[in-house]
């Protein structure tokens, strides 16, 4: 995975292991099609000048497409090296929970990909052969499989975005969009209650913010 010549590198999660619920590592592809798979005993971490083993980190924070900056580290030249968790960069896959409701952002049929969602949240996935093309939103399940869409349901995760300055589900235009008086956070409420700030917040993100349905 790491060699003498290659001490560093940045690895992406192709799926964590073990229990959904309580996952006890991760699966990250060292080359196309080939899968290595960590758990937290073979890592550790540092805190300044002290070496932190990683037995009881939650993997279930992790998701598929985030990425590891890993580094092979020995004191001697015959010591099997440990393994450094250097970084952790999340990708958009974990804000989307377990169910999602995406947009299709573009089809790649060169490539045989199609990538859903919208702005910085967007993820690539293999292409269905076949003439049809694909829906205008689909559905993203916790086995990040994308199935055909069915309207949205609680505890879904929807994109919104803008549509002559009213909040709309990106992909599935004419949804009604009411804000929740809990559960999140009362400044992204406020935000989003008014014109101005939802345009700057959802502009940040480059079109589209993910929220849970009710």
């Amino acid at each position: 995975m790491l060699t003498h010549a290659r001490r560093e590198a940045t690895f992406p999660v192709a799926a964590l292991s073990g229990d959904r619920r309580r996952p006890d590592g991760v699966w990250v592809e060292q080359a196309p099609g080939r899968l290595v798979h960590l758990t937290g005993a073979m890592l550790t971490a540092r805190a300044g000048d002290t070496t932190v083993p990683l037995g009881g980190f939650a993997w279930e924070h992790l998701a598929p497409g985030d990425l590891l900056r890993l580094r092979a580290e020995s004191t001697t030249a015959t010591e099997i090296p440990s393994i450094v968790l250097r970084r952790w960069t999340p990708g958009p896959r974990g804000a989307f929970g377990a169910h999602a409701l995406l947009p299709v952002a573009a089809v790649d049929r060169d490539a045989g990909l199609v990538r859903l969602g919208a702005g910085v949240w967007r993820l690539g996935f293999p292409l269905e052969p076949g003439p049809e093309p694909p829906n205008r939103h689909d559905r993203l399940t916790p086995g990040n499989e994308v199935v055909p869409p069915s309207p949205p349901r609680p505890r879904d995760v929807v994109l919104l975005g803008l549509r002559d300055g009213e909040l709309e589900v990106l992909g599935a235009p004419g949804t009604r969009v009411t804000l929740a008086d809990g559960g999140w956070a009362g400044w992204m409420r406020e935000a989003l209650s008014d014109p101005a700030q939802r345009a700057r917040l959802i502009g940040l993100c480059r079109g589209a913010i993910p929220v849970t349905v009710e």
